[in-house]
This record gives C-alpha cells, sequence and structure tokens, in this order.
C-alpha cells in the first residue's frame, strides 16, 4: 500500500477504497465460481439457477449505482442496521437450506 500512496500519490483513502474493491470483487468471483463448481458436480450445468444469475446481474448494477446516491440521504446508523437486518435474514434463510441439506432439520 505504500507503494502506491508514494508512487502514484494516491490518497490514503482512495488506496483503501480501491483495496477493499478489487477484494470484494475477488471474493465473488471466487466465491461465485465455486458454487457453480459444485451445483455442477452435484447436478450436471442444469442444477445450476442461471435465472437467479440472471436476476442477481442487474440488482447489483443498480445497486452499484444507487449506493453513492442514497450515501449522503440516509444516516450512517440507518444504514448499518439495515444492511445487518437484511444480512441476518440471508444467513438465517442459507442456514436452513444448510441445515436442510444435510438432513438436520426437516420440514
Amino acid at each position: 500500500m505504500d507503494f502506491t500512496l508514494y508512487r502514484f500519490m494516491l490518497r490514503a483513502a482512495m488506496v483503501v477504497a480501491t483495496a477493499a474493491m478489487l477484494s470484494g470483487i475477488a471474493t465473488t468471483a471466487a466465491a461465485s465460481a465455486i458454487r457453480v463448481w459444485l451445483l455442477t458436480a452435484r447436478g450436471g450445468i442444469t442444477a445450476v439457477p442461471w435465472n437467479l444469475v440472471c436476476d442477481t446481474i442487474p440488482g447489483v448494477l443498480i445497486g452499484g449505482q444507487l449506493g453513492p446516491m442514497l450515501q449522503g440521504r440516509v444516516s450512517q446508523r440507518a444504514m448499518t442496521r439495515a444492511i445487518g437486518a437484511l444480512f441476518l435474514v440471508i444467513a438465517l434463510a442459507m442456514g436452513g437450506i444448510a441445515l436442510s441439506d444435510w438432513g438436520v432439520a426437516r420440514p
């Protein structure tokens, strides 16, 4: 990080934001690739829910545009709580799916 700060004379906030963005993209790409690989190993290429993949791409693009617009209009505390609640709901749903796949919880 020091190299980019001094060599390109960038602000620390710019370097940190770029590093966070790139690590997020790399993590997302790796997780997506592993999930597709696991699904195809389990049931072939038809096991991948392509309709969800196609619905997710516009959501990410729209969210990437709305996020910076909402940054100054919504308080930090409200946004933190809303995102935390969203992640909690997603975690509970995915945990329930995993438990049901393992045969632990039957609906």
